[in-house]
């Protein structure tokens, strides 16, 4: 996979491309706000099942010449295809090696978290109950392509920005 299958060009600079993977019509618009009000300049795309996922992650029914994400926000319980056959699917086809996931989900028992450790997930999160819990989600994002890229960090998120 090449540098221009992965991120989009702005003029000012490289776009991170974040693919949420998320049912939840209200998690998603605090996940994007969050992203909002965040130094990190990042298109996310949404799919709401593991099914439209894994055809967004292969470029497959209608995502053909979407970018190849940056990074996955993904939650475990979803329609159709839930996140758990997400992350085999990915397995199987060798893309937990190449992007980073995030797992992000209501309840995150001793079971998931070994899943998820199985699976070699960069970080296994419960979701939060306040703004702020979605804004560190995002800086979490941003240290993981910061470790992964070795681009130089800085404050991303202001402080106090939802309080």
């Amino acid at each position: 996979m090449n540098d221009s299958d992965r991120s989009v060009f702005s003029k000012s600079g490289i776009v991170t491309t974040v693919l949420i993977i998320e049912d939840n019509v209200g998690d998603v618009e605090i996940l994007k706000d969050a992203f909002s009000h965040c130094d990190l300049n990042s298109i996310q795309h949404v799919v709401n099942d593991g099914e439209r996922a894994l055809d967004f992650l292969m470029k497959r029914d209608g995502f053909e010449k979407h970018p190849t994400p940056d990074i996955i926000i993904l939650d475990l319980h979803m329609p159709r295809v839930d996140g758990l056959q997400v992350l085999e699917s990915l397995k199987a086809k060798g893309v937990l090696n190449e992007i980073p996931i995030i797992v992000f989900t209501g309840k995150l028992d001793q079971e998931r978290r070994d899943i998820c450790e199985q699976h070699g997930i960069s970080r296994a999160l419960e979701k939060p109950y306040t703004m702020d819990g979605y804004g560190e989600l995002v800086e979490i994002v941003a240290s993981i392509l910061k470790e992964k890229d070795g681009t130089p960090q800085h404050e991303m998120w202001p402080s106090g920005i939802f309080g």
